[in-house]
């Protein structure tokens, strides 16, 4: 039986930069909520019951749950999205809740024609990358994240932009 998961990045990992050692570290939401009675019991998680399913709490140890405090609301101010969860540090000791301020926590983010292009992940920058360069941008094509290629904005799409934009990509894509 499939697991109804709700949650707007369950499963992926969202690459932001460390505020501890500047380097890549990992964001993750600290709850995943899944629909239905069925829940798998070899997760050794806490598991808070609600009438349509479950609250699982991924990192009980560093963001246990609290249900009077909304922490894992998200919030949208002035086009940047807030919120809470958990960042991880593959370089450093770092692991601690955090606050998402995004795209300003992004890691793979570059400046371009006076705006930021970001990338949830290298994958995703790597597939934007694809993309923007591609004549071809058929779903067929670029089927793994076309629902969020369409949110690109048109000027990084721009045919004249395109090699400054493959380029600052392809630097950003080097160094890291």
């Amino acid at each position: 039986m499939s697991l109804g998961i709700h949650s707007e990045h369950a499963g992926l990992e969202i690459a932001v930069t460390c505020p501890m050692c500047g380097k890549e570290a990992i964001f993750a939401e600290p709850f995943l909520f899944i629909q239905g009675e069925a829940i798998a019991e070899s997760q050794n998680l806490p598991k808070i019951k609600f009438s349509t399913g479950f609250a699982v709490v991924r990192f009980p140890k560093i963001f246990p749950w609290r249900s009077k405090e909304n922490q894992w609301t998200k919030l949208s101010f002035g086009g940047e999205r807030l919120w809470w969860g958990v960042i991880s540090c593959r370089s450093c000791p770092c692991r601690r809740k955090h606050k998402l301020n995004w795209p300003k926590d992004a890691f793979y983010q570059v400046a371009v024609c006076n705006d930021t292009l970001w990338g949830w992940s290298r994958e995703h920058l790597v597939s934007i990358r694809e993309f923007i360069s591609s004549k071809d941008r058929s779903m067929a094509k670029h089927s793994g994240y076309i629902w969020q290629h369409r949110k690109i904005p048109a000027h990084f799409l721009n045919v004249k932009r395109r090699t400054a934009v493959i380029k600052a990509v392809d630097r950003l894509l080097s160094e890291t």
